[in-house]
């Protein structure tokens, strides 16, 4: 029986013609960032959906007095993208009695996420002994991105929160006199990380700012201001 012949093997001479770089798509993110203001954001073309992290202003911290109350702090403003989408209020001042509440924060339809109330600002507090210095309670230092006002020192003003954290502003020291009061600390601002897995065109924007510090009362000191906040945002393209 013959032997089974089997066809030449010849080499496949088809040329291998290669990708050229500039035709491969981009995976890499880009990120864009607001650290005031307001406008309108326009998502960039070819992004498939967004990551959005923001914070609201921080409340502001109280200062020290003794007889009346000074001017209190005020309350820092919401971050908010999108006309409802993404909502971080802000922190309330330190009041004459207690600290500022923490600012929360809403996420809307077409959106999903977590959102985190800001911490509540360091309590008022009282000096029913002569010569002695309280040091004022700190603001809402755990805002998620921290930068509260830390409590002051003895015989000192509050301290500013960091801008852009939307941290609380720190409460000044009471002034060593016999019923000399210090006002309390500021809330933080509420956060938000979240998800739009199908981006408009654009969206509108606002960076909520810090509450303004309180005033120092007689023979007190001021508080601190709270921080800004932030609002940033990841562009995914895949």
């Amino acid at each position: 029986m013959p032997a089974t012949q089997l066809p030449p093997v010849t080499a496949d001479t088809t040329a291998v013609r290669p990708i050229a770089a500039a035709r491969l798509p981009s995976f890499a993110p880009t990120q864009t960032k607001y650290t005031s203001g307001s406008g309108t954001y326009t998502v960039p073309a070819g992004v498939k959906w967004l990551k959005v992290r923001m914070v609201g202003g921080g409340g502001g911290g109280g200062g020290s007095y003794t007889g009346s109350v000074p001017t209190l702090p005020t309350n820092g403003s919401a971050s908010t993208f999108g006309s409802s989408l993404l909502t971080a209020n802000g922190g309330s001042g330190g009041t004459s009695t207690s600290g500022g509440a923490g600012g929360t924060a809403t996420i809307g339809v077409g959106a999903f996420g977590v959102t985190i109330t800001g911490q509540t600002g360091g309590g008022q507090q009282y000096n029913s002994v002569a010569g002695v210095y309280l040091s004022g309670n700190g603001g809402g230092n755990s805002a998620f991105f921290g930068g509260g006002g830390a409590s002051a020192t003895a015989g000192q003003a509050g301290q500013a929160a960091l801008a852009n954290t939307g941290g609380g502003g720190g409460a000044a020291s009471t002034n060593g006199i016999v019923n000399s009061i210090c006002v309390g600390g500021g809330g933080a601002g509420g956060f938000i990380d979240a998800i739009i897995s199908a981006p408009s065109a654009s969206y509108s924007y606002t960076v909520g700012s810090g509450g303004n510090a309180g005033a120092a009362g007689t023979s007190g000191f001021a508080g601190g201001a709270g921080g800004s906040g932030i609002i940033i945002i990841d562009e995914y393209y895949y």
